[in-house]
Protein backbone atom coordinates (compact mmCIF):
# COMPACT_ATOMS: atom_id res chain seq x y z
CA UNK A 1 0.00 0.00 0.00
CA UNK A 2 1.79 3.68 -0.61
CA UNK A 3 1.11 6.71 0.65
CA UNK A 4 -2.21 7.69 -1.38
CA UNK A 5 -3.81 4.65 -0.46
CA UNK A 6 -2.98 4.49 3.50
CA UNK A 7 -4.25 8.71 4.15
CA UNK A 8 -7.37 7.34 1.79
CA UNK A 9 -8.29 4.56 4.20
CA UNK A 10 -7.32 6.86 7.00
CA UNK A 11 -9.89 9.21 6.13
CA UNK A 12 -12.60 6.69 6.03
CA UNK A 13 -11.67 5.35 9.60
CA UNK A 14 -12.04 8.75 10.91
CA UNK A 15 -15.69 9.61 9.12
CA UNK A 16 -16.83 5.99 10.41
CA UNK A 17 -19.49 6.05 13.30
CA UNK A 18 -18.23 3.09 14.11
CA UNK A 19 -14.96 1.29 13.57
CA UNK A 20 -15.48 -1.79 10.90
CA UNK A 21 -14.77 -5.21 12.70
CA UNK A 22 -10.76 -6.11 12.10
CA UNK A 23 -9.46 -2.54 11.13
CA UNK A 24 -7.72 -2.27 14.18
CA UNK A 25 -5.19 -5.22 13.28
CA UNK A 26 -5.30 -4.09 9.60
CA UNK A 27 -4.38 -0.52 10.45
CA UNK A 28 -1.29 -2.54 12.61
CA UNK A 29 -0.45 -4.50 10.62
CA UNK A 30 -0.16 -1.22 7.42
CA UNK A 31 2.01 0.63 10.02
CA UNK A 32 4.61 -2.92 10.60
CA UNK A 33 4.83 -2.59 6.95
CA UNK A 34 5.90 0.67 6.68
CA UNK A 35 8.05 0.64 9.31
CA UNK A 36 9.76 -2.45 7.72
CA UNK A 37 10.44 -0.72 4.69
CA UNK A 38 11.40 2.46 6.24
CA UNK A 39 14.36 -0.17 8.11
CA UNK A 40 15.47 -2.14 4.85
CA UNK A 41 15.64 1.66 3.15
CA UNK A 42 18.02 2.79 6.26
CA UNK A 43 19.96 -0.32 6.11
CA UNK A 44 20.32 -0.26 2.36
CA UNK A 45 21.87 3.09 2.80
CA UNK A 46 24.21 2.28 5.56
CA UNK A 47 25.16 -0.87 2.91
CA UNK A 48 25.75 0.99 0.37
CA UNK A 49 27.76 4.13 2.81
CA UNK A 50 29.51 1.13 4.30
CA UNK A 51 30.83 -0.01 0.87
CA UNK A 52 31.94 3.17 -0.31
CA UNK A 53 34.07 3.35 2.99
CA UNK A 54 35.68 0.45 2.11
CA UNK A 55 35.77 0.94 -1.22
CA UNK A 56 37.50 4.58 -1.75
CA UNK A 57 40.12 3.69 0.48
CA UNK A 58 41.41 1.09 -1.93
CA UNK A 59 40.59 3.00 -4.95
CA UNK A 60 43.22 5.50 -3.40
CA UNK A 61 45.86 2.82 -2.83
CA UNK A 62 45.28 1.57 -6.57
CA UNK A 63 45.53 5.45 -8.18
CA UNK A 64 48.82 5.79 -5.74
CA UNK A 65 50.26 2.76 -7.05
CA UNK A 66 49.55 3.22 -10.50
CA UNK A 67 51.10 7.06 -10.31
CA UNK A 68 54.33 5.34 -8.88
CA UNK A 69 54.36 2.42 -11.29
CA UNK A 70 54.20 5.49 -13.96
CA UNK A 71 56.81 7.63 -12.12
CA UNK A 72 59.48 4.72 -11.51
CA UNK A 73 58.92 2.70 -14.27
CA UNK A 74 62.37 2.66 -16.50
CA UNK A 75 63.95 5.43 -18.09
CA UNK A 76 63.33 4.67 -22.25
CA UNK A 77 66.78 3.86 -24.18
CA UNK A 78 67.40 6.48 -27.10
CA UNK A 79 70.28 6.55 -29.77
CA UNK A 80 72.12 9.13 -27.65
CA UNK A 81 72.01 7.06 -24.13
CA UNK A 82 72.97 3.82 -25.99
CA UNK A 83 75.67 5.59 -28.17
CA UNK A 84 76.82 7.00 -24.10
CA UNK A 85 76.31 3.20 -23.07
CA UNK A 86 78.66 2.35 -25.86
CA UNK A 87 81.14 4.85 -25.20
CA UNK A 88 81.77 3.83 -21.83
CA UNK A 89 81.48 0.01 -22.56
CA UNK A 90 84.33 0.59 -25.17
CA UNK A 91 86.57 2.81 -22.77
CA UNK A 92 85.82 0.31 -19.77
CA UNK A 93 89.69 -0.34 -19.26
CA UNK A 94 89.89 3.07 -17.72
CA UNK A 95 87.62 2.55 -15.25
CA UNK A 96 90.22 1.37 -13.17
CA UNK A 97 92.89 3.69 -14.05
CA UNK A 98 95.33 5.27 -10.66
CA UNK A 99 96.11 8.30 -12.56
CA UNK A 100 96.13 11.39 -11.11
CA UNK A 101 95.48 14.46 -12.92
CA UNK A 102 95.25 17.77 -11.62
CA UNK A 103 92.79 20.42 -12.16
CA UNK A 104 94.56 22.78 -14.12
CA UNK A 105 95.55 19.79 -16.60
CA UNK A 106 91.73 19.07 -16.98
CA UNK A 107 91.09 22.88 -18.09
CA UNK A 108 94.10 22.73 -20.46
CA UNK A 109 92.28 19.87 -22.19
CA UNK A 110 88.91 21.15 -21.76
CA UNK A 111 89.51 24.12 -23.18
CA UNK A 112 91.64 22.61 -25.74
CA UNK A 113 88.16 20.58 -27.02
CA UNK A 114 84.72 22.41 -25.95
CA UNK A 115 86.10 25.86 -24.90
CA UNK A 116 85.31 24.66 -20.99
CA UNK A 117 86.56 24.97 -18.00
CA UNK A 118 86.02 24.25 -14.30
CA UNK A 119 86.15 26.64 -11.49
CA UNK A 120 88.76 25.94 -8.79
CA UNK A 121 86.65 25.17 -5.73
CA UNK A 122 86.82 22.87 -2.42
CA UNK A 123 84.47 20.86 -4.32
CA UNK A 124 86.37 20.55 -7.79
CA UNK A 125 89.75 20.93 -5.93
CA UNK A 126 88.91 17.66 -3.83
CA UNK A 127 87.65 15.96 -7.36
CA UNK A 128 89.88 12.55 -7.90
CA UNK A 129 90.18 12.38 -11.76
CA UNK A 130 91.89 9.73 -12.69
CA UNK A 131 90.70 9.77 -16.29
CA UNK A 132 91.07 12.74 -18.65
CA UNK A 133 90.74 12.29 -22.82
CA UNK A 134 88.44 14.12 -26.04
CA UNK A 135 85.96 11.30 -26.96
CA UNK A 136 83.48 11.65 -29.93
CA UNK A 137 79.56 11.54 -29.08
CA UNK A 138 76.85 12.39 -31.38
CA UNK A 139 79.56 13.11 -33.99
CA UNK A 140 81.27 16.05 -32.47
CA UNK A 141 84.43 16.49 -30.13
CA UNK A 142 83.34 15.82 -26.13
CA UNK A 143 85.55 15.80 -23.61
CA UNK A 144 85.24 12.75 -20.95
CA UNK A 145 86.47 12.76 -17.21
CA UNK A 146 86.68 9.71 -15.19
CA UNK A 147 86.67 10.68 -11.46
CA UNK A 148 86.53 8.76 -8.17
CA UNK A 149 82.75 8.04 -6.76
CA UNK A 150 81.19 7.08 -3.59
CA UNK A 151 81.12 3.45 -4.90
CA UNK A 152 83.35 3.54 -7.55
CA UNK A 153 84.42 5.02 -10.86
CA UNK A 154 82.32 7.78 -12.00
CA UNK A 155 82.06 8.90 -15.82
CA UNK A 156 81.55 12.25 -16.80
CA UNK A 157 80.94 13.42 -20.61
CA UNK A 158 80.88 17.24 -21.29
CA UNK A 159 79.17 17.57 -24.98
CA UNK A 160 79.19 21.30 -26.70
CA UNK A 161 75.95 21.13 -27.87
CA UNK A 162 72.59 21.45 -26.13
CA UNK A 163 71.68 17.24 -26.71
CA UNK A 164 68.16 17.59 -24.38
CA UNK A 165 65.83 20.08 -23.24
CA UNK A 166 65.57 18.15 -19.74
CA UNK A 167 67.40 15.80 -17.53
CA UNK A 168 67.00 12.57 -18.67
CA UNK A 169 67.88 9.48 -16.98
CA UNK A 170 69.35 6.24 -18.59
CA UNK A 171 70.45 3.19 -17.19
CA UNK A 172 71.51 -0.55 -18.00
CA UNK A 173 71.96 -3.39 -16.23
CA UNK A 174 75.31 -2.10 -14.69
CA UNK A 175 74.88 1.76 -15.18
CA UNK A 176 73.02 3.78 -14.04
CA UNK A 177 73.12 7.95 -15.15
CA UNK A 178 72.05 11.32 -16.39
CA UNK A 179 72.31 13.99 -19.14
CA UNK A 180 71.89 17.58 -17.94
CA UNK A 181 71.21 20.53 -20.60
CA UNK A 182 73.75 23.12 -19.45
CA UNK A 183 73.86 26.83 -21.46
CA UNK A 184 74.63 26.14 -25.02
CA UNK A 185 75.94 22.44 -23.65
CA UNK A 186 75.20 19.22 -22.24
CA UNK A 187 76.53 17.05 -19.04
CA UNK A 188 76.63 13.47 -18.74
CA UNK A 189 77.37 11.43 -15.52
CA UNK A 190 77.31 8.10 -15.18
CA UNK A 191 78.33 5.44 -12.12
CA UNK A 192 77.21 2.04 -11.06
CA UNK A 193 73.40 1.25 -9.93
CA UNK A 194 74.49 1.91 -6.27
CA UNK A 195 76.85 5.51 -7.12
CA UNK A 196 74.59 9.02 -6.19
CA UNK A 197 75.76 10.44 -9.84
CA UNK A 198 73.26 13.29 -9.03
CA UNK A 199 75.74 14.48 -6.07
CA UNK A 200 78.29 14.72 -8.98
CA UNK A 201 76.08 16.48 -11.69
CA UNK A 202 75.58 19.10 -9.19
CA UNK A 203 78.99 19.59 -8.54
CA UNK A 204 79.85 19.96 -11.95
CA UNK A 205 77.17 22.00 -12.75
CA UNK A 206 78.41 24.75 -10.13
CA UNK A 207 81.69 24.82 -11.48
CA UNK A 208 81.51 24.41 -15.31
CA UNK A 209 81.40 27.25 -17.78
CA UNK A 210 81.17 27.20 -21.04
CA UNK A 211 83.16 29.81 -22.83
CA UNK A 212 81.83 30.32 -26.09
Amino acid sequence: MNEHDFDKLLQQVMKAPSAPEGLQNKLLAIADEEVVTANAARNTAAANDSFWRRALPVAACMALLLGLAWRYQPPQETPLTQEILRHVYAEERFLGSTDHISLAEVNSRMGTVIKARLDSSPATNAMDVRFSKDCWIAKQAAMHLIISGDTGPVSVMMIPSRMVDKETRFSDDRFTGTITPMGNGALVVLGNRQEPVGKYSSMVQNNLHWEY
